[in-house]
């Protein structure tokens, strides 16, 4: 609701129709004016912040429906068609960005445990069980990765470091 001058607040609440007294909030009084009333931008900004709190605390996943053709029949299929969805979508987009930039991410526990078998066996790090969590990556997850990676000779123009993450170009 949009802010409302003080006159007309009083003047709604001096009705003896308790409809009307419902519809509009009393005056504020002298601190509470400081603060300032509740706007509908305020209460948009609250809105979307308990929103993106929800968002943050669940793990989203999107599913693009592409429809094969416009006929609801079985076994066809129009190339043209589901190219134009794709492209709307942006998800051919999405794929030239990716074959350019560094396709290849994951958790560094993923990659520990995914690549320390290409490690001799007396440097192979010996995996804990907390160490799939996306959270900051210790120094000994640091120093497994980077022994990974000077064993399998990744050159530094083919990956990136980050504080949870491996990125790694894919080979062309």
């Amino acid at each position: 609701m949009d802010a409302l001058d003080d006159s007309i607040r009083r003047c709604v609440n001096g009705s003896n129709d308790g409809f009307f007294k419902d519809l509009v909030e009393p005056p504020l009084e002298g601190n509470q004016k400081k603060r300032g009333r509740e706007t509908v931008g305020s209460k948009f900004r609250d809105s979307l912040k308990q929103l993106m709190e929800l968002i943050d605390t669940t793990n989203p996943h999107w599913i693009r429906c592409i429809k094969p053709h416009h006929c609801k029949k079985p076994r066809h299929f129009h190339g043209g068609e589901v190219m134009k969805q794709l492209l709307c979508a942006g998800v051919i987009e999405t794929v030239k960005i990716r074959k350019a930039g560094y396709s290849v991410r994951m958790y560094k526990a993923e990659f520990i445990a995914r690549y320390s078998c290409l490690l001799h066996s007396n440097e192979r790090p010996h995996l804990k069980e907390n160490q799939g969590s996306p959270s900051k990556a210790s120094d000994e997850i640091n120093k497994n990765c980077t022994a990974i990676i000077k064993a399998i000779k990744v050159p530094h123009q083919k990956r990136q470091t980050r504080l949870t993450r491996i990125a790694r170009r894919s080979s062309k």
